[in-house]
């Protein structure tokens, strides 16, 4: 059983995902990988049926520069439970509407303090060592 909670979230004013590009997303994502992160950026990449032949080889032309993408169709209307799902302003109007109020203190139910334990002297005793 799938069980799925979902909430609405408002895109902010400037670029959605209609205006970009393939290429642009992936040109942003190895701006990333340059200049913010040592490791890895996750990204997915939403093509459009007339990008797949660009995308294809801009990901060989940068091979060495990339570490994980993945790629979903930019026709996303066939794939269940999307992060992000593209609703109308009424749509979004009417699930935030429909939402109940949030109650931060539910939160205390999850979560728990941190607990200090004690891991005696720093020496290894009978092969085990205290992990810091």
């Amino acid at each position: 059983v799938t069980k799925v909670v979902e909430f609405p979230v408002k895109a902010p004013a400037g670029i959605v995902k209609a205006d970009v590009t393939a290429i642009q997303q992936l040109e942003n994502y190895l701006m990333f990988m340059k200049h913010y992160v040592d490791h890895n950026c996750s990204i997915t990449v939403h093509v459009r049926d007339n990008e797949w032949e660009e995308v294809e080889d801009w990901v060989w032309d940068h091979w060495d520069d990339i570490v994980a993408l993945s790629f979903l169709s930019y026709d996303d209307s066939f794939y269940e439970l999307l992060p992000y799902e593209e609703i109308s302003q009424e749509e979004y109007e009417k699930r935030k509407a429909a939402m109940r109020p949030f109650n931060p203190s539910i939160l205390t139910k999850y979560e728990y303090e941190e607990t200090d334990l004690d891991i005696g002297d720093s020496e290894c005793v009978n092969g085990v060592c205290p992990v810091r």
